[in-house]
C-alpha cells in the first residue's frame, strides 16, 4: 500500500535452499533491501518497519539455478 512495491528474486543455492533478495520502492526509491533464506515449501516472513511480507517459496521439477523477478503489492501489518 501507499505506492510502494517489492520487488523479489529468489535464487536457488547450492545447497538447495532458496535466498529471496527485496528490493521495497516508493516512487523509484529504494526504501529497503531485505534477504531471506529458507527451502521449499517452508514458508517465510520478512517485516520492515510497517511493511510486512509472507510467501512459501515453491520450486517445480529439477535444482538448476535460475532468477525470477516478481512485482508484489505489499499491504501495511495490523496493528
Amino acid at each position: 500500500g501507499g505506492g510502494r512495491v517489492c520487488i523479489i528474486t529468489p535464487t536457488i543455492q547450492k545447497d538447495g535452499s532458496v535466498l529471496l533478495s527485496m528490493s521495497i520502492e516508493k516512487a523509484g526509491k529504494v526504501l529497503a533491501s531485505p534477504r531471506a533464506q529458507t527451502r521449499s515449501d517452508m514458508p517465510v516472513q520478512i517485516s520492515v518497519g510497517d511493511i510486512g511480507i509472507g510467501l512459501t517459496p515453491h520450486i517445480k521439477g529439477s535444482m538448476i539455478h535460475f532468477q525470477e523477478r516478481q512485482a508484489v503489492v505489499i499491504t501495511n501489518m495490523p496493528k
